[in-house]
């Protein structure tokens, strides 16, 4: 009696665990995934921050120096020149 349970545990096991092992190890890749975008899409959003953060310091400069000295700039940060 008690080799006929084991047996049939055995094979109820058997059966089951590729089964269980499939679910699981999609589960985990999606969990992967999604960290993976969100992490993907909070370094996007530092990106923009940052690129913005830049962006409005070059204008501050030029607004508060402005007065002060003459830039010539042809509308990229590669190309300002102070010329006096």
């Amino acid at each position: 009696m008690v080799g006929l349970t084991l047996a049939a545990g055995f094979t109820v096991y058997s059966m089951l665990k590729p089964l269980i092992e499939s679910s699981l190890s999609k589960g985990i890749g999606v969990a992967l995934k999604g960290k993976a975008d969100f992490l993907e899409s909070q370094i996007e959003e530092a990106k923009g921050m940052l690129l913005s953060e830049m962006n409005f310091d070059l204008d501050k400069f030029l607004e508060l120096y402005s007065s002060h000295m003459k830039f010539r700039h042809s509308g990229t940060t590669d190309d300002l020149e102070i010329i006096g």
